[in-house]
């Protein structure tokens, strides 16, 4: 039923000059209580001039009907004050004299009976004064609400009774408000068979429910809305407190993009509807905080001791939710406790929104080409602009290999000057960022068409090239296990001096691993020239030191190495 069609029976319910009793009832949390206070303060103006007064009664707790009597009592303000004031003590002592009919000016102070049998010359007079109220209970529109939080003392029987008794003999409109998941019970189903009259149920769509609750003024709503209708959220509660926490990310971040915002709200609706409702097809907000990294494993295990969260893992991709990022986790513990740790989700939302722009960027560098590939339309300068003005706003994220097409196109359509503009701005580029790049670190270095960027790019590379001693490039190698081109230089340049000292200066242990790491230099197989450059000074520095004495001679003899 949609809210239109609940305000509109409600509105017919109280504009009608017939007593009745009509029960207004749904789930925890579906808005039950909030839906009739709008309700009532909308429409009271249609209520017929028969009820005199109006009075809001919550059971909650009340453990007796004189209890409940004595509630209504203090409660009851005139059907043309409802929505205004709150009750004051001297308007309770001011109306003490006329306690059966309750004036237009007059409401009572919830406070005001206890307060005033207190008094000594009043408290002998308490039963006369609860007898005065109780008659006072009449011609009124009286809401019941929370009958199943009632106390313990009170029985349902009691309460339908009373209801029944102020319809029949005290000409009072009632409504009765309850939570139905509680109140199914078959006495209950009995007496409200043959006590109430008409009946309305809340079971509107999270839609609707997300427009009764989220202001417009809040500009998350529509995304709210799509998050919690996903999830068929229909809590009012839960969605005022998701509404209520979107309202505070919303001031602590002003500028950030609309993916960032996404990600935000769709872990908050999420942890906000596992948190505060139950079942066992939802995994609790702790069971995310304590599995959310191992969330992918703990789902895709074949453990039958885990069976049972196979309903959660279908809720939980359902929403297209995989795992816990770090924001989820601040996100998650903001929910739980109810404050966000500022300075920990501003950090991180900064985080995720500078990735989020870098992808974006990345995303757009790729349609640089798209007047390129738009068929065989006379578009020249279309192409030239969108190249041009492309490479300078997203140089960071395009490829070597797409630079070089950039050059080698320009070049090609005899725009060499914006071509050589390009190529130098890319060296100084990668220069200021000190950026090697070679065959070993780029796959597509040996693919560059233009041969003046790639020896651009080579010059550069011996300029931006470290100093790699003998000592550093063997050491490296050896607990490595690998190399690069330039530690191969560093092999191939070094003097026999060089080689014939770092041997001299090894130690017990170091000769083996080393000697094992230069090895591969030495095989008869290789025929790269570097490789028996190395060879050949390796050898030669050895037999060096075998020629020092026939103790060493004896030591390289055990490397392999021929001393002739």
């Amino acid at each position: 039923m949609s809210r239109d069609i609940i305000e509109h029976n409600i509105g017919n319910f109280l504009e009608l000059e017939s007593s009745e009793i009509l029960a207004v009832y749904g789930g925890w949390g579906v808005g039950k209580t909030y839906i009739w206070h709008e309700v009532i303060k909308s429409k009271y103006t249609r209520i017929p001039s028969c009820y005199k007064s109006y009075s809001y009664v919550s059971l909650f707790g009340i453990n007796s009907l004189e209890s409940l009597k004595t509630s209504i009592f203090e409660n009851m303000i005139s059907t043309d004050l409802i929505g205004e004031g709150e009750p004051s003590l001297s308007t309770f002592i001011s109306n003490l004299s006329s306690t059966i009919e309750v004036r237009k000016k007059g409401y009572w102070n919830k406070k005001a009976p206890t307060i005033a049998k207190s008094l000594p010359w009043i408290r002998n007079f308490s039963p006369l004064l609860d007898h005065a109220m109780s008659m006072a209970i009449k011609d009124s529109v009286i809401c019941f609400d929370d009958i199943e939080r009632r106390g313990s003392s009170l029985t349902v029987n009691e309460i339908l009774g009373y209801l029944n008794f102020l319809k029949e003999k005290r000409n009072c409109k009632i409504i009765v408000i309850y939570n139905s998941e509680k109140m199914n019970d078959d006495n209950f189903k009995e007496l409200n068979e043959k006590v109430i009259d008409k009946r309305v149920q809340l079971n509107m769509t999270a839609e609707e429910c997300c427009n009764s609750i989220i202001s417009e003024n809040n500009i998350h709503k529509e995304l709210i809305k799509s998050y919690v209708s996903n999830l068929n959220l229909t809590n009012m509660r839960v969605i005022n407190t998701i509404n209520n926490l979107s309202e505070i990310l919303q001031t602590l971040f002003l500028d950030i993009e609309g993916e960032t915002w996404d990600k935000l709200i769709k872990s908050l609706c999420l942890f906000c509807f596992c948190q505060y409702v139950v079942d066992e097809h939802i995994p609790t907000l702790d069971f995310l905080i304590e599995n959310g990294k191992n969330l992918p494993k703990l789902f895709s295990s074949n453990d039958s001791g885990i069976e049972h969260i196979k309903e959660q893992k279908e809720f939980l991709h359902k929403y297209n939710f995989y795992g816990m990022t770090n924001l989820d986790f601040i996100m998650a513990q903001g929910v739980k406790t109810g404050f966000f740790n500022e300075s920990e989700l501003v950090a991180e939302v900064k985080n995720v929104n500078c990735q989020i722009i870098k992808e974006n960027e990345k995303e757009a560098s790729y349609k640089i080409w798209d007047s390129y590939l738009d068929g065989f339309n006379d578009n020249e300068q279309q192409v030239i602009q969108d190249l041009k003005s492309g490479y300078f706003q997203y140089r960071h994220f395009i490829s070597i290999n797409d630079v070089d097409n950039i050059i080698s196109l320009l070049k090609q359509i005899q725009q060499n000057d914006l071509a050589e503009e390009i190529m130098n701005d890319y060296i100084e580029y990668i220069s200021g960022e000190k950026i090697i790049i070679n065959s070993n670190n780029c796959y597509y270095f040996n693919q560059l068409k233009d041969d003046q960027f790639k020896q651009a790019i080579e010059k550069l590379n011996n300029e931006l090239r470290p100093e790699i001693s003998l000592a550093q490039a063997i050491e490296y190698i050896a607990y490595n296990n690998s190399w690069s081109l330039e530690h191969e230089d560093a092999l191939a340049s070094s003097t026999n001096e060089e080689y014939y000292a770092f041997f001299n200066s090894l130690k017990r242990g170091q000769l083996d691993k080393y000697y094992k790491a230069l090895a591969v230099f030495m095989s008869s197989g290789n025929s790269k020239d570097s490789y028996r450059i190395i060879s050949d000074k390796i050898i030669f520095s050895l037999q060096q030191i075998a020629k020092k004495s026939l103790l060493n001679e004896d030591r390289v003899k055990r490397l392999g190495i021929d001393i002739n």
